[in-house]
């Protein structure tokens, strides 16, 4: 079976792995959620990449039933800097 992708609403997540996001919520001080996808590898593993922001980071988190897999992360201030050197690569020109 082929890996599967699709893009689910938070409260779709399974409640063990919505337990792992909750407090990694608290953790990283996540004010906003606003991207949830859920990875199926078809080979019984499934993981869910939650795109976040907080006060100082946007933040996506890899999470499954067993934790916090892996998170990326850029300062809030690197994006606004990033915006206005290059507006153009954002679509705001």
């Amino acid at each position: 079976m082929m890996m599967q992708i699709k893009n689910i609403s938070l409260d779709e997540l399974p409640s063990g792995v919505r337990k792992v996001a909750d407090r990694a919520f608290v953790e990283w001080k996540v004010r906003n959620v606003f991207r949830v996808t859920e990875l199926d590898f078809g080979d019984g593993r499934v993981y869910y990449e939650i795109s976040a922001i907080s006060d100082s980071f946007i933040l996506e988190l890899s999470v499954s039933e067993l934790g916090v897999e892996h998170v990326n992360r850029i300062g809030v201030d690197t994006v606004r800097d990033a915006i206005k050197a290059h507006p153009e690569r954002f679509g705001l020109e």
